[in-house]
């Protein structure tokens, strides 16, 4: 009978429990034919001002059309117009991957310049949980920029100082040591000076 009281319980709770919401996410609202931002209670937090908007979907900039131009929003309101040229993701807090006729650069949320646009891969270590063996675990404390012309690959970090020059096949971070192979098969490991 316990063990069926305990199902039962187990199979109500997340009806009974309130769901676990982003009291942070901003939510695409179009009034009068323009968009604007809504909290998750459903009050205007950013003035409908645009002629589109995409959702942040936990990210910190969404894409916004205002006045024709493609611009970058932040949470707080703020717009950052982007050249017609160009396209912008949100790579990480504060921080665009940039895409320019094919290639890849870093900006910042101000489009200053932290890797120029001239990289045909991006990808960045970011902090998460890694598991190890057994029940061990390792979250790296540092993010880095990985980036690559061709097939190697090299590491800035995030204030556009190189690490490692391109010329790895893999890069992996254990939060203290960069472990790497070359071409040629070597193997390595490097601190964060490189």
């Amino acid at each position: 009978m316990k063990l069926l009281a305990a199902f039962i319980l187990a199979l109500l709770c997340p009806l009974l429990l309130p769901a676990q919401t982003n009291a942070d996410e901003l939510l695409p609202v179009k009034v009068n034919g323009l968009w604007g931002y809504m909290d998750e209670r459903g009050r205007v937090v950013i003035q409908p001002q645009f002629q589109s908007a995409e959702s942040f979907n936990g990210n910190l900039f969404a894409k916004v059309k205002q006045n024709g131009k493609p611009a970058l929003i932040n949470k707080s309101g703020k717009v950052t117009q982007l050249p017609i040229s160009i396209q912008a993701q949100p790579l990480r807090e504060n921080y665009l991957l940039i895409e320019q006729q094919g290639k890849l650069g870093v900006s910042d949320e101000n489009l200053v310049t932290i890797l120029p646009v001239e990289y045909n891969r991006i990808r960045y270590f970011e902090n998460r949980t890694i598991p190890l063996w057994g029940n061990r675990t390792f979250v790296p404390t540092n993010e880095f920029i990985q980036v690559s012309y061709d097939t190697l690959w090299g590491l800035y970090d995030f204030e556009g100082t190189l690490i490692l020059p391109q010329q790895f096949t893999y890069i992996f971070y254990n939060g203290k040591y960069f472990f790497t192979t070359n071409a040629r098969a070597q193997k390595g490991v490097y601190n964060k000076a490189g």
